[in-house]
């Protein structure tokens, strides 16, 4: 109950139109910190062949057996985590023809109003991992994370997904290309304030990232939300701030108008938050 009683609810932009919907409920702990799943030690480890009577008795036997608390406990809750954190989330809709046709498995007929799948040949495998490789990397999703372990996937008949991590930055690609409901969302934790997040070849500015990914989806509509943590000095909001007046210059968002744009102030977090639509 302890959780609950200090979360809250929210509806981020328009009723009646783009919304995003939030909840926040405060963690027990720091849930980056090294040590804050030390009580959770005390459970045995588990063989995959163990048959879930056994381990239902073994865990049922651990509860009933806590060590006692320790002497370092745990630090106490913080307002911010003890670590820069930072959230990139881009929502796109109604994607350009071509760009989707790319997502349809080799085997698959495209909507009759996309054109054929870029593919220069006969694809030498049909196996939908090395598909989802070679796709992301013509498309420029590899070039994101240039560095990152890469797991890709093209489905069939159509449909796309990708996971890139490396150490503890992390992005997460997921595209419908059909053409009565096209989407694709890109998520990220790339914090553009730290030199160890800029490679050669990737992305040197969160609005570059951002430019980057539109272009590869060209979508009619899209949202974006910044999640960016606050420390004692501030410079999280600032850099929502800064974020929020680079993402509104006429070179990046040549095609799209502003539909709706929000900065929110959360207890240890600051939150961008922007729509824009295809100007016809």
């Amino acid at each position: 109950m302890a959780t609950t009683e200090n979360s809250s609810a929210y509806t981020v932009g328009k009723m009646n139109g783009d919304h995003w919907l939030l909840y926040l409920t405060p963690p027990q702990d720091d849930v980056l910190h090294p040590n804050a799943l030390a009580s959770s030690s005390f459970l045995p480890p588990t063989d995959p062949s163990t048959p879930l009577s056994a381990l239902a008795d073994s865990l049922e036997s651990a509860s009933l057996s806590l060590p006692p608390p320790s002497r370092s406990p745990l630090p106490p809750p913080s307002r911010s985590p003890s670590r820069p954190d930072q959230t990139l989330e881009i929502l796109m809709s109604r994607l350009a023809p071509s760009s989707c046709a790319a997502f349809y498995h080799p085997s698959t007929t495209p909507s009759p109003s996309y054109d054929s799948p870029s593919y220069a040949s006969s694809p030498a495998s049909t196996d939908s991992h090395a598909l989802g490789a070679s796709l992301s990397d013509s498309l420029g999703l590899s070039a994101l994370m240039p560095n990152a372990t890469i797991d890709s996937f093209l489905f069939s008949p159509c449909g796309f997904s990708s996971n890139a991590v490396q150490g503890d930055r992390y992005a997460t690609v997921h595209v419908t290309p059909e053409e009565e409901y096209s989407y694709a969302s890109f998520e990220t934790n790339l914090a553009f304030g730290t030199d160890s997040d800029l490679v050669e070849g990737g992305p040197q500015s969160l609005p570059e990232l951002v430019e980057r990914v539109l272009g590869i989806f060209r979508p009619a509509r899209f949202s974006l939300t910044l999640f960016v943590s606050i420390d004692e000095e501030g410079e999280g909001r600032k850099r929502a701030q800064g974020v929020m007046r680079e993402l509104m210059k006429p070179d990046l968002v040549k095609t799209h108008q502003v539909a709706d744009k929000i900065l929110y102030e959360f207890d240890g977090y600051s939150l961008v938050y922007i729509v824009m639509a295809a100007i016809v």
